[in-house]
C-alpha cells in the first residue's frame, strides 16, 4: 500500500514538473520574436504565391514574391496564441507555393496579426500594420493617370524634383544655380516602382501638413518636404529643421524618412544627376 502511495506521488511529481515545464516553454515560446522563416515551411523560401482579398485575386510576378517576402523578414513576430476563424480588419490571403510542397497559407490583417494554419502571430509593437497591409492593397489598385509626386531634401531645400515637370535641382546654393538644374522623365517602370513600393504603401493622406518624424535635431538641419497628386488631389508633408539622421523611433516617422531618403537616393543615381556640377558648398 504504501509503495502504491509513494508511486502514486513519484507519477504526481512527475505530472506536475511536465506541466510546469510545458508551461515555462509556451510562455518563452509566445515572449521570444520571430522570424518570417520561423513561422513559414521551407524557411520562407518560396517560388510563387498567389493574394486573394475582397478586391480580387493577384498572382505575383517573380520579383513581386522576392519583394514581399523581403518585406516581411524585416518584420518581428511574436506568438500570440492558437490559430483563430475570427480575423480583424481586412485580410489578404497569401497562398505561397514551393517545390513538391503543399501550398502554404498566410493571412495577412491589416489589425497587425498573422494567422497561418497552426497559430496566430502579432506584429511588433515597433511595426506599422497598415504599412504592410497598404503594401498589399497596392498589388490591387491601377496608378491614377494623374499621379505625380515631388520632394525637396537636404539643408536650406538645397534639392528637389518634380515628376509632373520633370524638374531635377541638385543645388540652390550655387554661384550659378542653373547649371545645377537638369531635366529627368521617369519611366513607366520607375514611376511605377515608386508609386506602388514607396508612395501607396506610405498614406500620404494619413500625415499632418507640418510635420516631425521623430529623429532628432542637428546643425545645420534640412527640411524634407514630400508633395503628392492623385485622383483630382494635392497632400503636402513638410518636416523642417530636422537632424540628417533617417532614423526614428516613431513608426510613421521612420516610413516617411525611409521613403524620402528611398526617392532621393534614386533620383542622385540617374546619369542626368551625375552629369551636374559638384557641389561648391557641402553640408552633409
Amino acid at each position: 500500500m504504501e509503495k502504491k502511495a509513494l508511486l502514486a506521488k513519484i507519477l504526481l511529481a512527475i505530472a506536475g514538473i511536465t506541466i510546469l515545464v510545458t508551461a515555462v516553454f509556451l510562455l518563452w515560446d509566445r515572449m521570444s520574436p520571430k522570424a518570417f522563416s520561423d513561422i513559414t515551411p521551407n524557411d520562407g523560401q518560396f517560388d510563387s504565391c498567389q493574394i486573394l482579398c475582397a478586391d480580387g485575386e493577384k498572382v505575383l510576378t517573380e520579383k513581386e514574391l522576392e519583394e514581399l517576402v523581403a518585406r516581411l523578414e524585416q518584420l518581428q513576430y511574436y506568438k500570440q496564441g492558437a490559430y483563430s476563424d475570427v480575423m480583424e480588419g481586412n485580410v489578404y490571403h497569401a497562398y505561397f507555393s514551393a517545390w513538391e510542397e503543399e501550398p502554404f497559407v498566410l493571412h495577412i490583417s491589416d489589425a497587425g496579426k498573422i494567422y497561418t494554419d497552426r497559430a496566430c502571430y502579432v506584429f511588433a509593437p515597433e511595426t506599422d500594420p497598415q504599412i504592410v497591409s497598404r503594401y498589399l492593397e497596392a498589388f490591387f489598385q491601377t496608378i491614377p493617370d494623374d499621379f505625380s509626386f515631388a520632394l525637396t531634401w537636404g539643408a536650406f531645400d538645397i534639392s528637389s524634383y518634380d515628376s509632373q515637370t520633370g524638374k531635377l535641382v541638385k543645388t540652390t546654393d550655387a554661384t550659378n544655380p542653373s547649371d545645377y538644374v537638369t531635366n529627368y522623365q521617369l519611366t513607366e517602370e520607375e514611376k511605377a516602382h515608386i508609386f506602388y513600393d514607396l508612395i501607396y504603401p506610405l498614406n500620404a493622406d494619413s500625415y499632418p501638413v507640418m510635420y516631425n518624424p521623430g529623429n532628432g535635431i542637428s546643425t545645420p538641419s534640412r527640411t524634407l518636404i514630400l508633395t503628392v497628386r492623385m485622383n483630382g488631389t494635392e497632400k503636402t508633408i513638410k518636416a523642417k529643421d530636422i537632424s540628417f539622421s533617417n532614423e526614428s523611433k516613431d513608426i510613421k516617422g521612420q516610413a516617411f524618412l525611409s521613403t524620402c531618403k528611398a526617392i532621393s537616393d534614386f533620383l542622385k543615381a540617374t546619369e542626368e544627376w551625375k552629369a551636374l556640377p559638384d557641389y561648391e558648398v557641402l553640408y552633409e
